[in-house]
């Protein structure tokens, strides 16, 4: 079966589908690739949940004719299912983190067959599961706590090097009269007091949390997923224990990627990672 991008049947078409999101141009009618066609075509009639999205298309007759569909369920990704040229020809690419971890060379399963990539999907799309959904946030909050760590360190270093720029040993020891005698260093003072206390905050978040010493917290719809050193536990709101509890809550009034002091850092809207001397609030 020779496989390209531009080939279609205007009598099969995702489109028109509840679940199939159109590209929606005007005036150029959207058309499914062939091969897509035959791959997605029965998930789309059984699988009434997952939203199918056009991410990629080619022009042909007059025709908008996708070649990459994106495939939700409930606002999650499950994977990517797309025509791309690979070594000698064009074939069927199907694609998520699971496919992708398998594989020693390259990324995504790459087959010229459409059933094969229909079963492919059925076996390997679905949502995370817990320890998945944890290994995610684990990766980004690991990437959200290195990224603040190196910017409160930049921040202390800079603002530190303004307020001292003139008299260091001066400055440790009469502070007072230093800022008096040069009004422009009292200006970083402050800056300089604060960058202190949150680069703390974040060198001591960034210790716990690369010894599996905090508390990860992901929001998963109506439950929590905790893991509390090597133990994962689940709650709802009823079961969340209080001092997360307090935390989470406060934590959700601030932005992405923001920590206070003694409760935490916000990854997301779903991703927190607590101070582990939160839970010992209630018992102290």
């Amino acid at each position: 079966m020779h496989i390209t991008p531009n080939s279609f049947d205007t009598g099969n078409t995702l489109f028109g589908k509840p679940n199939v999101f159109d590209l929606g141009k005007p005036n150029q009618p959207t058309q499914t690739n062939r091969f897509i066609f035959l791959a997605l075509n029965n998930l789309v009639l059984t699988r009434p949940n997952w939203r199918f999205t056009p991410e990629e298309y080619t022009h042909s007759q007059g025709y908008a004719v996708v070649t990459s569909f994106r495939i939700e369920e409930d606002g999650e990704v499950l994977g990517k299912v797309s025509i791309d040229y690979k070594g000698k020809g064009y074939k069927i690419i199907v694609r998520n983190d699971r496919i992708d971890a398998k594989r020693e060379r390259g990324v995504g399963y790459c087959t010229e067959d459409p059933s094969k990539a229909e079963l492919r999907i059925r076996k390997f799309f679905f949502r995370l599961a817990k320890d998945e959904r944890i290994e995610k946030a684990h990766k980004a909050a690991s990437e959200v706590i290195a990224r603040q760590a190196r910017d409160k360190s930049w921040a202390l270093n800079n603002t530190r090097g303004h307020f001292m720029e003139w008299a260091q040993d001066f400055v440790n020891t009469n502070t007072k009269q230093y800022m008096a005698e040069f009004p422009k260093a009292s200006e970083w003072f402050d800056k300089w007091v604060d960058a202190k206390a949150q680069h703390a905050v974040t060198e001591t978040m960034q210790t716990l949390f690369d010894n599996d010493k905090s508390i990860l917290v992901v929001l998963d719809g109506t439950q929590y997923i905790v893991k509390a050193e090597e133990e994962i536990k689940a709650y709802t709101d009823e079961t969340l224990p209080y001092e997360l509890r307090g935390s989470i809550g406060m934590l959700k009034l601030v932005q992405d990627k923001q920590m206070i002091s003694d409760v935490g850092c916000r990854v997301d809207s779903t991703t927190f990672v607590l101070f582990p001397v939160q839970q010992d609030k209630e018992t102290a």
